[in-house]
């Protein structure tokens, strides 16, 4: 529960992404902890069949990591620039998209229990 707590401090939007054959961290455990206890904007996925590495693979294996060419998976990387987009760019600004925002969305502050 203490865990959940600090969540709960965390205000910035956050998108929160874990594989569904993640061997390191368990997908189902983290995402639900996530859901459960961030206090500010999320969206959250599992990413069906891809490891820790977000590449897909048979089982998640680390011993799999240098056999596999892909290096990132496409599906992965669609949901984070979807997201960024909606996040920077959630309307148009007199028929052309607003200009780029040159900063990082980041909670850059201790949290304490």
């Amino acid at each position: 529960e203490a865990q959940v707590f600090r969540l709960g401090k965390i205000t910035c939007p956050v998108l929160a992404l874990n594989g569904t054959k993640d061997w390191q961290v368990n997908c189902e455990e983290n995402l639900g902890l996530l859901r459960k206890g961030l206090g500010g904007p999320k969206e959250i996925h599992a990413v069906e069949g891809v490891n820790h590495l977000f590449q897909h693979c048979e089982t998640g294996s680390p011993s799999e990591y240098k056999g596999i060419e892909e290096t990132f998976a496409p599906g992965a990387l669609a949901l984070i620039a979807d997201w960024l987009k909606r996040l920077y760019y959630p309307r148009r600004v007199q028929n052309r998209i607003a200009p780029p925002v040159f900063r990082y969305a980041m909670c850059s502050r201790k949290i304490e229990a």
